[in-house]
């Protein structure tokens, strides 16, 4: 994948899901400090945020009642700087960097570096599910939405269509956009792009969604030199695929400066 001065990375997520160890054991809630005290992962020493689910429990059918729950979903650790930080979850780990995109050289030791350490301080070493997402934004200088196939790929930016009558045609252009795909290789990665229109924060500018998140989740996988070689394969794909869905008009936004 190129290099580009100006990347519309705003988030850029590694994420294992690992097999529970056995009986599935309550999430240690010492975790997050302990990861903290570990000196490999001691940038993380930002204030820890936690993220929490509310649940609506449906009574048992006889009266019309129900319940809503609050359960713990994850624990945020940011760095101090706020440009990284690690997702923990019962039997989760995400490794995220944020805006500025520090590049892959960068962020693949501190994801594999964040897997040593989670894996030796939980006892979890079987991986599920593992998943590479980045999220782009894409800002361009025309804001009218009807010009966005100049900036991203395949985007229908405009429909006609002949009326029953016969005579009246039927013209529209685009306005807004929502649109998920999913494909899946010959090797069984799964791939998940999602485009879309966003509010753009300056004026006389459009905003695109470009997310793309590559998964494999075939078969257990164990041990970093197993894991590792899924993560660049991941990593590669999402680089091709994110190259297949910009243009070149794209491409000379993200150079420009």
């Amino acid at each position: 994948m190129p290099v580009y001065k100006n990347p519309p990375i705003q988030e850029a997520v590694c994420e294992f899901t690992f097999a529970p160890l056995a009986g599935d054991p309550e999430w240690d809630l010492t975790l997050p400090g302990r990861l903290q005290l570990n000196a490999e992962l001691r940038e993380y020493a930002g204030k820890s945020r936690q993220q929490v689910l509310r649940e609506i429990m449906a009574g048992d059918g006889k009266q019309p009642e129900f319940a809503v729950q609050q359960r713990l979903f994850r624990i945020h650790l940011p760095t101090e700087d706020g440009t990284a930080l690690l997702s923990l979850g019962h039997n989760v780990l995400g490794v995220v960097a944020l805006r500025p995109y520090e590049g892959w050289n960068k962020f693949r030791p501190r994801i594999l570096r964040a897997l040593k350490v989670f894996t030796h301080e939980t006892g979890l070493t079987q991986v599920v599910r593992l998943g590479m997402r980045y999220i782009n934004r894409v800002v361009t200088p025309e804001s009218d939405a009807s010009t966005g196939s100049k900036y991203i790929a395949d985007m229908q930016t405009t429909v006609e269509a002949m009326c029953s009558d016969g005579k009246t045609r039927v013209e529209a252009k685009l306005t807004a956009l929502n649109t998920r795909h999913e494909f899946l290789t010959a090797d069984g990665m799964k791939i998940f792009v999602t485009q879309g229109t966003l509010n753009p924060e300056k004026a006389a500018t459009a905003e695109y969604l470009l997310d793309i998140d590559t998964v494999c989740d075939q078969k257990p996988m164990e041990g970093i030199e197993r894991i590792t070689p899924v993560l660049e394969r991941l990593h590669l794909i999402e680089g091709a695929m994110f190259e297949r869905f910009i243009t070149t008009e794209s491409r000379k936004l993200f150079n420009a400066g």
